[in-house]
């Protein structure tokens, strides 16, 4: 069901939202969904704390959620 939601339109506009955001967060993005990376490892790469970048990532997942489905979310 969920893979309906997931096409290269969505994507794009998913990169697009992270991207008008803070950077930091588009990083948290790119190192643990495309090059797998765990918290501990962005931790180290980015000097953030651990807990930093998890409280980041699950409040932008959230975020996106809100946007995607029209909410319009304009937190930074």
């Amino acid at each position: 069901m969920e893979s309906e939601y997931i096409t290269k339109d969505n994507i794009y506009k998913i990169w697009e939202y992270i991207n008008s955001r803070d950077d930091n967060i588009a990083k948290v993005f790119y190192l643990h969904f495309i090059l797998d990376m765990t918290f501990k490892q962005i931790s180290e790469e980015l000097e953030l704390n651990e807990s930093t970048i998890k409280n980041s990532l699950y409040r932008m997942l959230k975020n996106i959620k809100k946007f995607m489905l029209g909410g319009g979310n304009n937190e930074k």
